[in-house]
């Protein structure tokens, strides 16, 4: 009597994909040259192993779904025991409200989540940027804290008479001339 079987399987993920492949097909043809038909495999994604196992912290799942007589499962079962490629496996007994084609069910859920997610994002598009404004008190503009403002150089600034008296930043005072001689000093243009 055939019985629905499933089985997970984790394999190493530093395997080369045409080596994967070839492993799964090894365990498929196990099933299939027992007289079992497999119904399904879905690969997952590499998933981080809940604790190291063979010097390993991530795997490739596999699920294989099949139908086959006892001894097939008993065989496949002693392949995975003896076999150095696989990390881990379990082979379990299926229900008969079991979906027996979890892939096929995946994508369908995969893609209803894709088709909300673009709905949600047509519905809701993203705020525009704030545009930030300068902030006006009583001392006048104050500009935005991420522009630095411009502030004047008062040893730079000279009227244009030659007897003027400016103030340095240091508090001294200097004439026009000296004025010139420190611009000229600085690299400032006149």
């Amino acid at each position: 009597m055939q019985t629905a079987y499933e089985a997970v399987f984790i394999l190493d993920t530093t395997q080369a994909e045409e080596q994967i492949t070839t492993t799964v097909e090894k365990y498929s043809g196990v099933v299939t040259r027992s007289g079992g038909v497999v119904d399904d495999i879905d690969r997952l994604e590499p998933r981080r192993l809940a604790y190291v196992i063979k010097e390993r912290r991530e795997g490739l799942y596999f699920v294989m779904n099949f139908t086959s007589e006892p001894a097939a499962k008993d065989e496949l079962d002693r392949i995975f025991r003896i076999s150095d490629d696989v990390l881990r496996y379990i082979i379990v007994k299926q229900d008969k409200k079991a979906d027996r084609f979890p892939s096929r069910a995946r994508a369908v859920e995969s893609e209803r989540r894709e088709r909300e997610y673009a709905a949600r994002a047509a519905a809701n598009p993203p705020p525009a940027a704030p545009v930030e404004q300068p902030t006006v008190t009583d001392l006048g503009t104050v500009p935005h804290p991420d522009v630095a403002p411009e502030l004047p150089n008062p040893a730079l600034e000279v009227d244009d008479a030659p007897t003027t008296v400016t103030d340095t930043p240091d508090g001294m005072e200097t004439t026009a001339e000296a004025a010139e001689e420190i611009r000229e000093s600085a690299g400032s243009p006149a």
